[in-house]
């Protein structure tokens, strides 16, 4: 079998409200889808995440000519490959990701398997938490309440709402409060429910909204400190916060490579490493900082970016998650527009809040392609 040729499509639908997360805009929802064509029939599917005038040239130019007339069932020497091939983060690593998970889409097609069996199958079926947007606190609590009539037994809550700009000043911790005090009393004792800061508190904010995480058993209180550290003050300043934080603290979202996962792995920085399936490299590097965390007994929980608009990022996550002994819930974006409803032949569906795995081989989903062409843009 042979790489015959691999397409980028770049899609875009207008959100159903504007999405913020952390100090980042967005008002619509989109992606980069990628398709790998075998001279056998067999086609991968990804996705690339980053904008298309980043991923576009990187492709063109340099990763496409290392791929066609390659196996695509080789895909450890192909990912090597691709990594020696571009470097660094950011369009880099995201392209590599969504090239990855097109690869082992084929594999799985290949064998007639789904992946998280080809994998190894510890599970199947993965519970599912509803990320919703960072919304005033009243708003975001009547979006709250619907949120068990929907099945779903899990939240991520979105804090962060003063440095983003959405509070009486950058330090204002009154709303932030508010919403998790509310969500608690709303969703009762036993509904599982996270905390998202989006790297937006520094040492002193988190130390003030530590008691309220503590006192109300969070199940995790995850990236709070600021983004754009270097590496190394990153993983000292998490250890930090360690010491005051007495929920589950998890990171590790905007890392690059199972290499970069040293630090906070091997210091015990973080209860629960959350990889992202783009940002890492793919399938193939996800798992590897899986088992990385399994043999520290460290929980792994990937972060999956909620501005995509299909469902083909999460999928691939799920399967991960359907193989991984220390999994656990995976990230399910709240918000549905065409890209999720229309884009695949078959949208996975929640069952009593878990994604539940079919026998279909590979992903398990199918592009309908009449859609993809409704919903690409230029690029």
């Amino acid at each position: 079998m042979k790489i015959r040729d691999i397409t980028l499509t770049p899609i875009r639908h207008p959100a159903p409200h504007q999405l913020r997360w952390g100090k980042n805009v967005w008002n619509d929802m989109g992606g980069v889808i990628v398709q790998v064509y075998t001279d056998e029939g067999l086609v991968g599917l990804g996705d690339a995440c980053a904008p298309i005038r980043l991923v576009r040239p990187l492709f063109e130019g340099i990763v496409k000519p290392l791929l066609v007339g390659e196996n695509p069932l080789d895909v450890e020497r192909l990912w090597e490959k691709m990594a020696r091939g571009v470097t660094g983060p950011g369009a880099h690593a995201d392209l590599i990701g969504g090239l990855d998970v097109a690869l082992w889409d084929i594999v799985g097609k290949a064998a007639n398997l789904p992946l998280y069996r080809l994998f190894g199958a510890y599970r199947d079926r993965v519970t599912a938490y509803a990320a919703p947007c960072s919304r005033q606190p009243e708003v975001i609590l009547e979006e709250l309440a619907g949120y068990p009539e929907r099945g779903f037994k899990a939240v991520k809550l979105r804090l962060g709402l003063g440095p983003a700009g959405l509070a009486d000043g950058p330090r204002d911790m009154k709303k932030d409060q508010a919403i998790v005090r509310g969500a608690r009393e709303l969703l009762g004792p036993n509904f599982i429910i996270g905390a998202d800061a989006d790297k937006t508190y520094d040492h002193g904010l988190a130390y003030q909204m530590a008691s309220l995480v503590n006192e109300l058993d969070l199940a995790w209180f995850e990236e709070p400190l600021g983004s754009n550290l270097p590496r190394e003050v990153y993983v000292r300043d998490m250890l930090r916060l360690r010491e005051i934080i007495r929920v589950p603290l998890s990171g590790g979202q905007n890392l690059h490579g199972p290499a970069s996962f040293d630090g906070l792995l091997n210091t015990n920085a973080v209860d629960i490493i959350q990889p992202d399936m783009n940002h890492v490299g793919g399938l193939t590097a996800m798992r590897k900082v899986g088992h990385m965390a399994e043999g520290r007994n460290i929980a792994c929980m990937p972060h999956v970016s909620c501005h995509l608009g299909s469902d083909i990022i999460t999928m691939a996550t799920a399967h991960a998650l359907g193989a991984m002994p220390n999994g656990l819930w995976l990230c399910y974006q709240a918000y549905d527009t065409p890209l999720r409803t229309e884009l695949l032949v078959e949208q996975p569906k929640l069952v009593d809040g878990d994604i539940v795995f079919t026998d279909r081989p590979g992903l398990g989903i199918e592009l309908n392609q009449e859609v993809l062409k409704r919903y690409t843009v230029d690029g």
